[in-house]
């Protein structure tokens, strides 16, 4: 009998974890906003383009490259969505090389506590004339950020253009060419997920099912041998 209550406990603590698991991605609103900055070639900080501000612009030769920021629209997304992190809009008339280095800070105000994060810095170069480019924007190590709290939320980069795909990456478009969002403007794509737990919970459900597993396989094997 007491055999039997400890595998019929296990075998419900693989139940609850499975339940838990299933339920990893949620339904929750989230609201955010980003800003960027360019550091090398010294962004010239705020700049308008057709009456908008950009967050930060670098400038060579005759061509400029210029980011603007994104944030959620009003009451928030809800997850798990794909999200725009913002825009790069390269104008001018003639060549520019650059070489720089571009941060990328995600600030979350829904759900608490929230705060603001850097993804990985990312490197911005190659050559851009009016009619191409060359040129691209690299994001490195971390491509996601986690906002711990209830639910947890997580927020990654999913840009990857190149041939092949290179994860991370955003290709910069000349001033001549329109891939949908605008002459010249390339979008940092991204997506947004909620799980219901905390991280810290999340390990605990974990072993708890491990445990259970492990204890229902034992008490198989015990029961084969007798």
């Amino acid at each position: 009998m007491r055999v039997m209550k400890g595998t019929c406990f296990r075998a419900f603590l693989c139940a609850v974890a499975l339940c838990v698991w299933s339920s990893a991605v949620s339904a929750a609103t989230v609201n955010y906003s980003t800003s960027g900055k360019f550091s090398l070639q010294g962004g010239s900080g705020s700049s308008l383009s057709m009456g908008i501000s950009a967050d930060d612009t670098i400038t060579n030769g005759g061509i400029s490259i210029q980011y603007f920021a994104a944030a959620s629209p009003v009451g928030g997304v809800a997850t798990p969505t794909n999200i725009g992190l913002g825009q790069f809009t390269v104008t001018g008339t003639t060549t520019g090389t650059f070489a720089d280095n571009f941060t990328l800070t995600l600030t979350q105000t829904v759900p608490l506590p929230g705060g603001s994060q850097d993804f990985g810095t990312a490197s911005v170069s190659g050559t851009i004339v009016v009619n191409g480019s060359e040129a691209f924007v690299q994001f490195t190590s971390p491509l996601t950020l986690t906002f711990a709290g209830s639910p947890t939320t997580i927020y990654a980069i999913t840009s990857a253009d190149g041939t092949p795909p290179i994860a991370g990456r955003v290709a910069l478009n000349a001033p001549s060419v329109d891939t949908g969002s605008g002459l010249g403007t390339s979008t940092i794509q991204g997506r947004v997920i909620a799980v219901p737990l905390p991280p810290a919970v999340w390990a605990g459900m974990s072993l708890m099912g491990l445990m259970g597993i492990k204890g229902f396989r034992r008490q198989r094997l015990i029961k084969s041998a007798d």
